[in-house]
């Protein structure tokens, strides 16, 4: 059986998406709302590290392995994409 983990990280991820001809901040604050970022709104899906976090996204939420995993791999492909929001 499978299970579906949607628990909020301790800390969110924040990215920035081009929308036709806008840009929007993303804050993505959970193992689901990464995946569904890494398939649906993307840049591209190529890259070493996307191509990692769609793995322990998908991993994450079936249960073999634990949310922070996939939060550190989403923020790697999010700085490989040159799409991550610096926060201080």
């Amino acid at each position: 059986m499978t299970t579906h983990k949607t628990g909020k990280w301790l800390r969110a991820v924040f990215v920035e998406i081009e929308f036709e001809e806008e840009t929007a901040v993303l804050q993505i604050d959970n193992t689901r709302e990464a995946a569904e970022c890494l398939s649906n709104l993307w840049p591209y899906d190529d890259g070493i590290e996307f191509l990692n976090a769609v793995r322990l996204c998908s991993a994450a939420m079936d249960g073999r392995t634990d949310d922070e995993s996939a939060r550190v791999a989403f923020m790697a492909a999010a700085m490989e994409a040159d799409i991550a929001v610096p926060i201080h």
